[in-house]
């Protein structure tokens, strides 16, 4: 419907009503103007009462707002006034504007054949049967607003009949019915519906799409889970996407083999939802194939199998355990994602094991997964991963090692500030800072004098950070370093220690 702001005295309200009076007239011409109902007045039942005959004859005004008010009133009078059924019907091809102004100043244009539509929604029931031979009407008009008064009486009988309408020969008639099926959400459209959206232009696909989730998900609270997996074996991949959907969030067990057959879909998006249905099942005989599933060439395939064993969890331990040596790289790094989630003693061995993978990403992954096992048997090896070649591994090791805190951290890494590599001595200067515990002071102090300036540099930053005035005197000297790096960071501690 189309809205007009009518403010009084301004400008504006002038502007606006032009354009309404200019609409009312485009509408009006373009409608070819009023013409009589093709059902005669005679053909009223003798049957009927005065007071709905009334109204049925006020249909044949020659005022566009007489024919509109006489529709609503018939619809207010609800099954009593079955009798105006066929008139109604007619009047779908009314057109004719109605100017419907309220209080606060708004327009609405409306139209006969609007109000008739909203009438037979609330006679109901009565009218799907006339509303369905209006189907096969000659006019397009009546076609279109017979669907959409369908449409909201959402009546199952009318879905073999609307199933036709998908042939018709209007795209907009055809679109409304689509509309239709999904609205009512009957399972005896999805065939018809996945076969129209085969057909479909692809401007057309999103909304068949939108009908077959309604239906798919009507079909997923009535629990119908036999139809669901036969849905499976659809042609179309979005049905079979949405079925995999709806049995993963319902926890069929009874589908368990379906999905794991359907994890060698040809469509990707097909593929991923039944590995994700298959782990909110949990069922432990798909753990296999959605390891296998993890060396499939589609990222999102893979990370769905990810989602789906991280689910399954402990369930699917041994088998995972065994993937952290699968040949494939994609197999290990995906195994240790999902391993790092999961609480066992047996992960520490596995992790640190790990760290030594050829592929960068593993390393990377293991070292992260450390972080998370609060184990001082995790520090050694952290340390030593902190002379990884590769810069990402080494910040995770760093990372990780800063989680472990004071508790299990702070002996090794003060021993690792002697060692001959210059990573590992910065990065224990750093850790130490961060994890604020006094007792490395003397050793950091110790730091500042290192041959190397960035590892100067981190243990003036450190000493900064835990704050004891002990580092004053050494920091102080500091500001006279050979490097300007190491002369700025030192002041720049000795001021946050006198801050505190």
């Amino acid at each position: 419907m189309v809205y007009y702001k009518i403010q009084n005295n301004s400008m504006k309200s002038i502007r606006n009503f032009h354009i309404l009076v200019v609409s009312f007239i485009i509408l009006f011409f373009a409608s070819g103007g009023y013409t009589q109902p093709q059902i005669p007045k005679e053909n009223i039942s003798e049957t009927t009462s005065s007071e709905v005959k009334k109204q049925i004859e006020r249909l044949y005004d020659d005022k566009a707002s007489e024919r509109g008010a006489a529709a609503e009133a018939l619809g207010e009078m609800g099954q009593q006034a079955v009798s105006a059924i066929p008139f109604l019907i007619e009047l779908f091809a009314d057109t004719d504007p109605i100017i419907l102004k309220a209080q606060d100043g708004t327009a609405e244009i409306t139209s006969p054949s609007k109000k008739a539509v909203a009438s037979l929604i609330k006679i109901g029931p009565p009218a799907i049967e006339p509303l369905i031979a209006a189907l096969q009407d000659k006019r397009t008009i009546i076609r279109f607003n017979s669907v959409e008064a369908l449409k909201k009486i959402k009546d199952p009988r009318a879905v073999e009949p609307l199933i036709h309408v998908l042939k018709d020969n209007d795209s907009d008639v055809q679109k409304n019915a689509v509309e239709a099926l999904g609205q009512i959400r009957d399972m005896h459209a999805l065939g018809p519906l996945s076969s129209f959206h085969h057909n479909s232009k692809y401007s057309q696909k999103q909304e068949v799409a939108f009908a077959l989730k309604n239906i798919i998900d009507k079909m997923r609270e009535n629990r119908n889970t036999e139809e669901l997996i036969r849905a499976l074996n659809n042609s179309e991949a979005i049905v079979r996407e949405l079925a995999a959907d709806a049995l993963g969030q319902m926890q069929a067990s009874r589908a368990v083999q379906p999905l794991i057959t359907l994890l060698e879909d040809e469509d990707p998006e097909v593929r991923k939802k039944a590995a994700v249905a298959l782990g909110a099942i949990k069922d432990q005989k798909a753990v296999d194939p959605l390891i296998s599933l993890l060396r499939d060439n589609n990222e999102e395939v893979r990370e769905g199998a990810v989602k789906a064993l991280q689910n399954i969890g402990v369930v699917a331990l041994e088998t995972l355990l065994n993937a952290l040596k699968d040949k494939n790289e994609s197999v290990r790094i995906a195994a240790v994602k999902i391993l790092s989630g999961i609480k066992d003693k047996r992960m520490l061995t596995y992790m640190i094991d790990a760290l030594d993978d050829e592929s960068w990403i593993v390393r990377l992954e293991a070292a992260r997964a450390l972080g998370k096992i609060n184990d001082a048997q995790a520090v050694g090896p952290l340390i030593n991963a902190l002379r990884d070649r590769n810069a990402s591994v080494h910040d995770a090791a760093e990372r990780s090692l800063i989680s472990l805190g004071t508790s299990v951290a702070d002996p090794l890494l003060v021993h690792a500030l002697k060692e001959d590599d210059i990573r590992i001595r910065s990065s224990a200067a750093k850790i130490l800072g961060e994890v604020r515990d006094k007792s490395a002071i003397i050793y950091l102090i110790d730091a500042l004098k290192d041959q190397t300036w960035v590892v100067r540099a981190e243990a003036a930053i450190a000493l900064g950070k835990i704050g004891d005035e002990q580092a004053l005197g050494p920091l102080y000297d500091a500001t006279n370093d050979r490097d300007s790096y190491v002369r700025d960071v030192a002041a720049g501690a000795i001021q946050k220690i006198k801050d505190q």
